[in-house]
């Protein structure tokens, strides 16, 4: 039978959605959002300028190696909702008047799960993680 569709396009599923490596999203005075499921790549490069973004990393998989985000902010608000045990760093994050808020990490007894690193910058931003109660 492989002999007779060998030469047919591939139709399933992961031939019509291929996974991308990476991701930019730009936003200028506006919103963006990703919730519910979708599909995460390793990099979203996140360029924001008097923006909102919000970012549901719950219900869709994560990368098996983690995910990047690189930020570029100016007066902008990004919240990243994550489980409750995902570890999320963000010490390659420069903050230039900028606020990074996680404070229901110190309630976490272990990390689990791939990790998510956030770089880049925050000038006039503010960087919040939500993590369920």
């Amino acid at each position: 039978m492989d002999a007779l569709t060998a030469d047919l396009p591939d139709t399933r599923p992961t031939a019509l959605h291929p996974e991308r490596e990476s991701v930019r999203l730009a936003v200028r005075h506006g919103h963006i959002e990703r919730l519910g499921r979708w599909q995460i790549p390793p990099l979203v490069n996140l360029d924001l300028a008097h923006a909102v973004a919000a970012f549901d990393l719950r219900t869709s998989p994560l990368p098996a190696n983690g995910l990047r985000i690189h930020v570029e902010a100016r007066h902008s608000s990004i919240q990243l909702l994550v489980n409750a045990g995902t570890m999320v760093e963000a010490d390659e994050l420069a903050r230039h008047h900028g606020v990074i808020s996680d404070r229901r990490a110190r309630r976490v007894d272990e990390w689990s799960g791939p990790r998510v690193v956030v770089s880049g910058s925050l000038h006039h931003s503010t960087l919040k993680i939500k993590r369920p109660r």
